[in-house]
Order: structure tokens, then C-alpha cells, then sequence
């Protein structure tokens, strides 16, 4: 790294170290293994592991009645058979589905969520629903719906529009109208009709059973309007960047990477991950962070990156590179041990990235450096 990157890569290295001591625990494994598993990737019998991921990213996961985390999320040991799968965040719609594991399966399920709120940004002052915010380029999660632009002098003024408001605003003048004719009707019975029947001719009763049921309608119109009006909540959008803003970012890095400029790759990556919130594409901007580390020999920052990509975005496409990195960060420093257990921790389901066979020649490999060092402690 260049020596004017250094500020921005300390500051980094606070920031995944800390999020590795209070992450979630993506990685819900109970991992009882042996070492490399052979053939089969998964350590008990009549078990699956499955990833869980989604877009966006933090989205509550329950398995059968039971929470197991935010995505993406591995769970490890999972009984093979159908289970009942629930996905849940707020402001988007909650999928249900039913999966079934094969014995002995590495299953990844993901799933773009559908949204049922928007960002809004505004480079003027706003007034939105009634409240005035002063500060210039603010952001709101608005949910999904039909809004009403208009101006306010030098002020940017949205307003939520109620769907059935034009069905509400029709009924707030037909009501009443209905009632006139009705009372009209009725007073036509009495006084111009035969006073020797109380019955009221079909147009007086046909005219109060329509004012009947347009009153009824306003009324329930009115009660659900005000209910959409209570519901229909507007905050101030609390990420730094938008999804949007986070994934021209990771393509900018992408981009620059590409171009062999890993200064600004680093840069455009290291914001993803810091204020990308629940961008898809959080986890593959900390892989690259940590994988430019790992290249520039600077492991005491790539090791956090990596662990912190295991811990908390276990996502299915880094989560065995990640896995064989941290083994050759140990394996360099000489502690066998810890390399051994990354390498125990791979699910190896992907065999044209990781074959199995050189993996376990790896682990092989590495416990003949183990034993010789502890043959040249004991001369």
C-alpha cells in the first residue's frame, strides 16, 4: 500500500475490529467436525448445511419456528428433509417458503426482496407530511404508494396520497347530496302523498337505502383513511449511502481493480463496507478488502477482514475463499493449528474452485510442517 493509504487503512482496521467483537454471528454452525471430511462435507449423518442470502442483506431468517439470524447466514447441521423457511425485514414483503435438504447437501437459497418502501433524496429544503426539514439533501424512507409534489416558496413539498381518496372525496359530496334528496322524498310522502299510509313510495325508500350505504362507505373510507394517514410513517433515511450509491461504488472499485490502481479500489471498497448498511454488496466489497491486504502483505488487516466476513456475511460465493485465505495467513505465520481449524471449517461444495483433493493435500501439508516443528522442540 502506499504510504497515503496508511491513514485510511488504520482507520479501517479499527472498524472491522471492532465489528468482529459485536457482529451477529452469521455462521450458526455447531461444527463438530474432524479434520479434512473426506467425501462427505457434512460431519453428521441425515444433515445439510444451507446458505441463506438475500437482497438486501439483514434480513431476519426463521427455520421451522425458530430464529437462526440475519442473512446471509449459514446454518450448519441442519436435519435433512422439509423445513419451513421465513424471511423477514421490515419494509419489505416476508417470504415463506418450504425447502427440502438431501443428506449430506450444501444448499444456498437466495432471494431478492421485494420492497415496500422507497429513498427519496431532496437537494432543497423539504416538507414532508406536514413536517419541515431545513438541511438540504435529505434523505427519507417513503413507503411505496403515490405521493403529491408541490412547492412551498424555496421548499420541496410531498405528501402521501391517499389510494381511495378520490373514491373518498366523491362519497364526501354524494352522501350528503343522497340525504338531501332522501329528507326531500320523505317530506313528499307527507305532505303531497296520501296521509292515510305510512308506507314510502319505492323512489323514497330506494333513495335512503342509497344514502344508507353511501354514509356507511364514507364512514368506513374516512376510518381506514385516517388509519393509512397514522401508518404512513416518513424517516429520515439513517445510512450514508443509498443502495444505489453503494453498488456504483462497488463497481467503481471493481472497475478500478481491474486497472491494477488498488489504492482506489480500497478506497471505494472500504465505504461499501463501512456505510453500505444492508447493500448486497457489503460482503464482496469486504472480500476484496481483504484479499488487496492479503496481496500487499499486510495480514495484520486482511486476517479481521476475512474473519469478519466469516462471522458476519457468510455468503456462499467468498465464504470458502475466505475460509482457505485465513489458512494461508496462519500457515505463513506458522500457527498450524489455526490453519488446520480454517480449513476444517471449508464446506468444499464448489470443486471446481476448491478441489477437494488439493485441499486435503494442503491439510496434509501442513500437519507435516506441525510435526516437524514439534520433532525440532523436542531435540
Amino acid at each position: 500500500m502506499q504510504r497515503s493509504s496508511r491513514a485510511l487503512n488504520v482507520l479501517l482496521f479499527l472498524v472491522l475490529v471492532s465489528l468482529v467483537a459485536s457482529g451477529q454471528d452469521g455462521d450458526v454452525s455447531t461444527d463438530a467436525t474432524e479434520s479434512i471430511r473426506g467425501s462427505d462435507p457434512i460431519p453428521v449423518t441425515g444433515t445439510a448445511a444451507l446458505f441463506i442470502n438475500t437482497a438486501p442483506i439483514r434480513a431476519e431468517v426463521v427455520i421451522d419456528g425458530t430464529p437462526v439470524g440475519a442473512t446471509p447466514v449459514l446454518v450448519r447441521d441442519l436435519r435433512a428433509g422439509m423445513h419451513v423457511l421465513s424471511i423477514q425485514k421490515p419494509g419489505y414483503v416476508t417470504i415463506d417458503e418450504e425447502l427440502t435438504l438431501q443428506d449430506g447437501e450444501v444448499a444456498v437459497f437466495t432471494h431478492r426482496l421485494e420492497g415496500s418502501e422507497f429513498v427519496a433524496s431532496f437537494s432543497t429544503e423539504a416538507v414532508v407530511n406536514g413536517q419541515r426539514y431545513e438541511r438540504a439533501d435529505s434523505r427519507f424512507v417513503l413507503p411505496t404508494g403515490t405521493y403529491q409534489l408541490s412547492a412551498d416558496g424555496a421548499s420541496m413539498v410531498i405528501e402521501a396520497v391517499y389510494p381511495l381518496e378520490s373514491a373518498f372525496r366523491t362519497l364526501l359530496y354524494l352522501a350528503p347530496a343522497l340525504g338531501v334528496i332522501s329528507i326531500g322524498a320523505t317530506l313528499e310522502d307527507v305532505w303531497l302523498r296520501d296521509k292515510s299510509t305510512s308506507t314510502p313510495t319505492p323512489a323514497t325508500f330506494a333513495s335512503w337505502t342509497a344514502t344508507t350505504a353511501a354514509t356507511g362507505m364514507l364512514v368506513a373510507l374516512a376510518v381506514d383513511r385516517r388509519r393509512f394517514f397514522e401508518q404512513t410513517t416518513i424517516d429520515e433515511y439513517s445510512s450514508t449511502l443509498t443502495a444505489a450509491e453503494a453498488e456504483a461504488l462497488f463497481r467503481s472499485g471493481e472497475a478500478a481493480l481491474t486497472a491494477g490502481n488498488l489504492a482506489s479500489a480500497l478506497a471505494d471498497y472500504a465505504r461499501v463496507v463501512a456505510e453500505g448498511a444492508d447493500s448486497e454488496f457489503v460482503p464482496g466489497a469486504l472480500y476484496k478488502t481483504a484479499r488487496i491486504y492479503q496481496l500487499s502483505d499486510d495480514a495484520e488487516l486482511a486476517l479481521p477482514a476475512f474473519q469478519l466476513l466469516i462471522r458476519s456475511y457468510p455468503d456462499p460465493v467468498y465464504y470458502d475463499a475466505a475460509l482457505k485465505a485465513i489458512a494461508d495467513i496462519h500457515e505463513a505465520a506458522g500457527e498450524y493449528d489455526q490453519a488446520l481449524q480454517a480449513l476444517d471449517r471449508m464446506l468444499i461444495f464448489d470443486d471446481e474452485l476448491f478441489p477437494r483433493e488439493e485441499i486435503e493435500q494442503y491439510a496434509d501439508e501442513i500437519r507435516g510442517y506441525q510435526a516437524q516443528g514439534s520433532a525440532g522442540g523436542d531435540e
